[in-house]
């Protein structure tokens, strides 16, 4: 399994493109949606803030529970969820703001033991989690959305059909 984020994103650019042509050009993409809500009141303090994202970690480990994610896996979702927002971001952007601040994080999970291997599963998942922090009096309001989209019945196009699909018309 590989987990595909953005400090990822230049490494794996091809599983990236592949998965928006697949969405582009398939006529009926086979998808499952699961979306999970969170709402929370929290005090106005950075570690705080942190321990919300990283319990999100939780939410989306339990919507793909039905993949066999390794240690490893677990342990760079786990990562991605509590890091979202570095200490100084949240200070700068929630705390010092005073106003509203949103966090959109996306990341493509691809399943099987590594990404050489990508070519023998037919299933991607994007995992998308949007969260919106506001002030509510004397306390941060931080209301978060996780979206689990699983593509199925995906093929992995040709190099030359991906990009052919770049090309201006």
């Amino acid at each position: 399994m590989v987990i595909i984020s953005p400090e990822k994103q230049s490494q794996y650019l091809h599983e990236i493109l592949s998965i928006q042509h697949f969405l582009n050009n398939e006529e009926n993409p086979s998808l499952n949606v699961d979306v999970l809500q969170n709402q929370e009141v929290l005090e106005p303090d950075a570690k705080e803030i942190i321990n919300y994202n990283w319990a999100l970690y939780n939410q989306i480990k339990e919507g793909v529970e039905n993949l066999d994610l390794s240690v490893l896996d677990l342990n760079d979702l786990e990562r991605l969820c509590r890091y979202r927002l570095s200490e100084k971001s949240i200070k700068n952007n929630i705390l010092n703001n005073k106003g509203f601040f949103s966090k959109i994080d996306k990341w493509v999970i691809v399943p099987g033991p590594s990404l050489a291997l990508r070519h023998q599963t037919n299933t991607r998942i994007i995992v998308t989690i949007s969260s919106n922090y506001s002030q509510l009096n004397d306390n941060i309001n931080a209301t978060t959305a996780i979206t689990i989209t699983t593509v199925n019945n995906f093929q992995l196009p040709s190099l030359q059909d991906l990009l052919h699909s770049l090309t201006l018309s």
